[in-house]
């Protein structure tokens, strides 16, 4: 029998379960949803920690940092192309809470969307490079699947899959969306060629 050592440790503390792996020939990215506190009173953000891997693979080296606004919309939502990284991800519906006349008020104050960023390795740094406008305001965007060049985002909600073209880097944009009728949380998508996707609803 062989034995099996383990010749190197490197790790992220992560104080929730929505930690999230990526993983490469030459490195693993760790991506992480977190809270910053903003005017409004928070925002939510996914911190993006690299680890380059080395030997072989037997070393893992912390490597590089990044922070992208949103959290991930599913597993699906990180991919790497052409030596930039893109990055699906999702805000929720915003809330203010205030107590008038001896009761909690609580107002909408801002929809919910998601966008794509584009980063680039910089040294220690994962630079955005460019963002998607916003798409699916006050949608719920469920997963996210990417081809190339090409990312579709599907709403479930509105049978809605939203095509995007990330081959500007500095510009990626949402070229077009698509209503399907029967589209759910378990949709899969499967590129056929450049000119057909399949939907498997």
């Amino acid at each position: 029998s062989k034995e099996i050592v383990n010749r190197s440790k490197a790790g992220l503390f992560s104080p929730e379960d929505s930690l999230v792996a990526y993983y490469t020939q030459e490195q693993v990215l760790l991506a992480q949803r977190v809270l910053e506190v903003d005017d409004v009173g928070w925002s939510e953000k996914t911190l993006l920690v690299g680890f380059d891997l080395e030997s072989n693979g037997k070393e893992a080296v912390p490597s590089t940092l990044g922070k992208v606004k949103g959290s991930l919309v599913n597993h699906f939502s990180i991919d790497s192309y052409d030596g930039y990284l893109r990055v699906a991800t999702s805000i929720s519906d915003k809330w203010s809470h205030k107590i008038g006349d001896d009761e909690l008020m609580v107002e909408k104050v801002a929809n919910s969307s998601s966008q794509i960023s584009v980063l680039e390795f910089s040294g220690n740094e994962l630079a955005v490079t460019g963002v998607t406008p916003e798409f699916g305001i006050g949608d719920e965007v469920s997963s996210t699947y990417f081809f190339g060049l090409m990312a579709f985002a599907i709403s479930p909600e509105k049978n809605s899959v939203y095509a995007i073209d990330t081959s500007v880097t500095s510009n990626p944009q949402v070229t077009g969306v698509l209503r399907i009728d029967g589209l759910s949380h378990d949709t899969l998508i499967q590129l056929i060629d450049d000119d057909y996707v399949l939907f498997l609803t």
